[in-house]
């Protein structure tokens, strides 16, 4: 079996699991701002991937649980927002093994032996780069090391789902190398895969290729069906993570508190202008500072939200519900946080100096007031500070449970799901196919 699991690493197809970084489709290093890129140079990346190698034989918890015992769920996350959107599975069935990186999950991954058995593959990464080309080549700039790593990743994760043996691994992620790495690991040995959304779908997304996805609504089905579905038994469940939430929906009509969020992906000197300019033109409302749980500038902004004695909301604190409970609206750039927003009625204005729209929110009416200069943001404030709009069932596109009788009650289906196709005897009774599509299989609520 070993020999065979070697054979399989060698044969892995690094730029798919590495989608984030290898498609020039988001093209990560044009989009992000230099000073949040790895630093650049295969020789460089080399000697990171030692220095991991060395950082997490030191980080080596030997106290620590190991994945040792059989479960017939393996659910994983390998960020905050993933662990947010799947811990509920773990609460409402028993015995679930929650592996994770980042202290998410309840039983780390233990990259040490990850980087250690990747060495080895170091003649199989190396001729990989040496056989790029264009983007492909580029990526080995940022991410030798990650390339190199992924070898590790495939042989641990295929040992660990050995001893589990689960019937069922469920991922949160379908695009970065963490979570792809994992899902082909368990495609290899048999096992059937579960993707659970965990945000808004982009076009830039990689073609869906798990055995069922779970997703949130017609929002999500028909941008993957522009990215491509293979083989994926598909369910349409609404948003989770909003269940029982009716009495944090926002029932203001007047602005007084509001979000501002942001990811990488935006500018540095952009959003200190924007803030700056705001709080001075509206100074009975309250500002408060949010920067996305990935964005390495969190500590700096809260320095400044102190600066400018404005409110901080830490992301990798507070959920992303306490944070939109307590605003009237908020505003953002390119984020799924808008969608967020709109499910608890809290107004969402768009601002960022290029529209992207990369979530088709504008495009689908979701988000009315958007901008791309300071003017015309304050003009949309002032057209609605006095006279906010119930914005809540713009979201029903994106949750199919919005106003039906499934509504607040998607975990219940998520779970019901699970336990199906890991006894592999789904009751189809409460859904029906959309046959809106004709080379996948999809299935809605019956109303």
């Amino acid at each position: 079996m070993f020999l065979s699991v070697i054979k399989a690493a060698c044969k892995l197809n690094i730029f798919e699991i590495n989608f984030v970084f290898s498609s020039e489709k988001i093209n990560l290093f044009k989009n992000l701002n230099p000073k949040q890129l790895p630093k650049k140079g295969v020789l460089i990346r080399f000697f990171v991937f030692w220095g991991k190698l060395f950082y997490y034989l030191y980080k080596l918890d030997f106290s620590k649980k190991s994945v040792v015992y059989k479960s017939d769920y393996l659910l994983f996350a390998s960020t905050k927002n993933q662990s947010d959107m799947i811990d509920f599975i773990s609460k409402k069935i028993n015995d679930v093994i929650f592996l994770g990186q980042r202290n998410n999950g309840s039983i780390q991954v233990k990259l040490f032996y990850a980087y250690l058995i990747a060495i080895p593959f170091f003649p199989i990464v190396f001729y990989r780069y040496i056989k790029a080309q264009n983007y492909n080549k580029k990526s080995f700039s940022y991410c030798f090391d990650i390339y190199w790593c992924i070898y590790g990743l495939y042989i641990l994760h295929r040992i660990n789902l050995k001893k589990i043996n689960p019937n069922v691994v469920i991922i949160a992620n379908d695009h970065s190398y963490e979570n792809t790495v994992l899902k082909k690991a368990a495609k290899d040995a048999g096992i059937k895969t579960v993707y659970i959304q965990h945000a808004s779908v982009s076009l830039k997304f990689p073609p869906m290729d798990f055995d069922f996805a779970l997703l949130d609504g017609f929002d999500a089905l028909e941008k993957y069906s522009q990215c491509g579905i293979r083989n994926t038994k598909i369910f349409l469940c609404g948003i989770s993570k909003f269940d029982n939430l009716i009495d944090k929906v926002n029932r203001n009509n007047k602005i007084q508190r509001v979000g501002v969020c942001f990811n990488d992906g935006d500018k540095q000197d952009v959003i200190e202008q924007m803030i700056g300019t705001l709080i001075l033109e509206f100074p009975d409302i309250k500002f408060v500072i949010r920067p996305h749980p990935s964005d390495v500038r969190g500590n700096y902004f809260k320095e400044y939200a102190i600066s400018k004695k404005l409110d901080f909301s830490n992301s990798k604190q507070e959920k992303v519900i306490e944070f939109l409970s307590n605003v009237d609206a908020i505003i953002a750039g390119e984020s799924n946080i808008h969608l967020e927003a709109i499910l608890l009625n809290v107004y969402p204005f768009y601002f960022r100096d290029q529209i992207k729209d990369n979530y088709a929110f504008i495009k689908n009416n979701v988000i009315e007031s958007y901008a791309t200069n300071l003017p015309d943001l304050i003009n949309h404030i002032n057209k609605i500070k006095n006279n906010k709009p119930y914005v809540r069932a713009k979201g029903k596109f994106y949750s199919s449970t919005i106003d039906t009788k499934y509504d607040n009650k998607s975990q219940d289906l998520i779970v019901n799901l699970l336990k199906q196709i890991s006894a592999e005897k789904i009751d189809f009774s409460i859904w029906e196919e959309n046959n809106t599509y004709s080379n996948f299989t999809a299935y809605q609520l019956k109303l």
